[in-house]
């Protein structure tokens, strides 16, 4: 939403070493919603290359070139995306947002 109160986030949690698709509406009562959970074994050290790509209502994530997460989910037509990484130490480089025909 232009509120920036609806959008969809891609996170990782290191501490549970998962990568997850959410969509959050912070006018609810519970305002977040798990998409796509996936178990990923985040080493310290080491670098990774992550890809969100978004089309029409499909969310997929891929690290190093290789598929995590796919969901689809058609509640917000536009608004925010948001990368969130949760109790990790990062540097994130180039990062490059391009929209796709």
């Amino acid at each position: 939403s232009l509120d920036g109160k609806q959008f969809y986030a891609t996170n990782t949690l290191a501490a549970r070493k998962v990568f997850r698709v959410a969509e959050f509406d912070q006018t609810r009562e519970q305002p977040g919603r798990d998409l796509s959970i996936v178990a990923f074994d985040f080493q310290e050290g080491t670098e990774y290359h992550v890809r969100i790509l978004v089309q029409g209502d499909s969310i997929k994530t891929y690290v190093d070139d290789h598929l995590v997460n796919s969901a689809v989910d058609g509640t917000l037509r536009s608004g925010s995306a948001a990368f969130a990484l949760w109790y990790c130490r990062v540097t994130i480089r180039d990062p490059r947002y391009r929209l796709l025909d």
